[in-house]
């Protein structure tokens, strides 16, 4: 049998262009054979996981997250971000595949990308709000992580308006309300700043 894998001028892959494109019947075809990686990554370290989350192609996760050695906290190493399957079903709002992911023990719902960036900030900015509702009920979920510019999901969903994901946000038991970016700013200020004055009222409440 012809290697399942091989590599090409600019590291393409079969099982990665597949998923890709969401060709669930190749992507069968390809996890039967006995030596597929299915963790190989092209030339940007992405994984076919990767590529399916970014794309939505639920049905090919559904087959890739079925095989016992898929691992679903690979990030992007030489693609600039760093991002995760995770992170790029959420910031696209892929809310099925975000579903799909979170049910699997081993994810990483904290993984940071090489900015400091997660998947919940990424929600909190695009206002993705069933995704966040999804993100928020994980038990390991940790809602006051900060980025490289210490930004954190409550201060982008202020900052940008979201007010439903503010008051998610709000009603969390362990959230920081007070913690400050690197211009001194936190969601309040950012809130009362830009006029949104049914957000400043959940943080006076």
């Amino acid at each position: 049998m012809k290697n399942p894998n091989p590599t090409e001028t600019f590291d393409i892959y079969p099982l990665i262009f597949a998923s890709e494109f969401g060709r669930k019947d190749i992507v069968k075809l390809l996890l039967k054979q006995p030596n597929i990686n299915i963790n190989i990554r092209d030339n940007l370290g992405l994984t076919a996981l990767i590529c399916a989350a970014e794309n939505g192609k639920e049905d090919v996760i559904k087959l890739l997250l079925k095989q016992p050695d898929i691992d679903v906290n690979i990030q992007g190493n030489n693609d600039i971000i760093g991002y995760t399957a995770l992170m790029w079903a959420a910031q696209n709002g892929f809310n099925k595949v975000v579903d799909l992911l979170l049910k699997q023990p081993r994810i990483n719902v904290n993984a940071k990308t090489n900015e400091g960036g997660t998947a919940l900030m990424f929600v909190a900015e695009k206002n993705h709000k069933e995704i966040a509702r999804s993100l928020l009920k994980h038990p390991n979920i940790n809602i006051n992580i900060q980025s490289r510019n210490k930004s954190t999901a409550l201060i982008q969903a202020a900052m940008l308006g979201h007010k439903e994901i503010v008051e998610m946000l709000l009603k969390q038991k362990n959230i920081h309300i007070n913690d400050q970016n690197n211009d001194g700013f936190t969601a309040l200020m950012y809130a009362a700043s830009k006029g949104y004055k049914d957000i400043v009222k959940l943080f006076l409440e």
